[in-house]
């Protein structure tokens, strides 16, 4: 197995890799496309090979290609049945702001651009329980994780990588790898004791480098306190 991890700007595509190809995590920004392609033709990925594009939430910033990508790869694009509405209309929905940074980014535009609109897709798979891909050769299952967003899900591989979107944020400017962006912190605890349940020791998040359950751990009694607030 490998994994491959692409910075679309400031969020993360992955690639991972068995036997019968490739899976990709999210589609990253529109305005990043040129240098997917470099990484893609510097790792020696065909495009014929991504058997799916998983996506973890439907917001611009991880969807941006992915009308591109689903047209290039012929991929089958998962989403969860929550997600299909904004999805198909090319649109993303507000969230909620949980630190005082986040607010000011928000205010000054440099979390969202002005439109929030990217190209509408039409899925190929639509989850609505958690879902084992092992029928396609893949060792991974599909959890169903809101919090972020009602769609969100999370991608287990080989029980013990997970690939969550933004249910986390693992960024400099915080210690806890707490999303600050959200739409229901109590929500986002159930999914964070689902995935802890789950046995993962590893997290790849939307926003930030890869980290480990210790850090995972260390944010549960916070986010515990954070969503008893709301």
């Amino acid at each position: 197995m490998k994994i491959l991890r692409h910075k679309s700007g400031n969020a993360n595509m992955y690639f991972v890799s068995q036997a019968v190809g490739w899976i990709l995590v999210d589609a990253g920004r529109k305005s990043k496309r040129k240098q997917l392609i470099r990484f893609m033709m510097e790792h020696e990925i065909n495009p014929c090979d991504i058997k799916f594009i998983f996506v973890t939430h439907v917001h611009y910033d991880h969807v941006g290609n992915l009308k591109w990508l689903q047209q290039w790869t012929k991929a089958k694009i998962i989403v969860h049945e929550d997600a299909v509405e904004n999805l198909e209309m090319g649109w993303m929905d507000e969230l909620k702001t949980g630190t005082l940074w986040a607010k000011l980014l928000l205010s000054m535009g440099k979390l969202f651009p002005k439109t929030k609109k990217f190209a509408a897709v039409k899925p190929d798979i639509l989850i609505v329980y958690d879902t084992d891909l092992s029928e396609y050769g893949f060792d991974a299952k599909i959890m169903h994780t809101p919090g972020h967003t009602k769609g969100s899900m999370s991608l287990i591989v080989n029980s013990r990588y997970a690939f969550v979107g933004d249910l986390c944020f693992n960024l400099k400017i915080s210690k806890y790898v707490i999303p600050p962006l959200y739409q229901d912190y109590q929500i986002l605890y159930v999914s964070w004791e689902k995935l802890n349940e789950s046995g993962v020791t590893e997290f790849y998040p939307g926003h930030g480098a890869q980290f480990s359950i210790s850090q995972f751990l260390d944010s549960f009694a916070v986010l515990k306190r954070l969503s008893t607030k709301v």
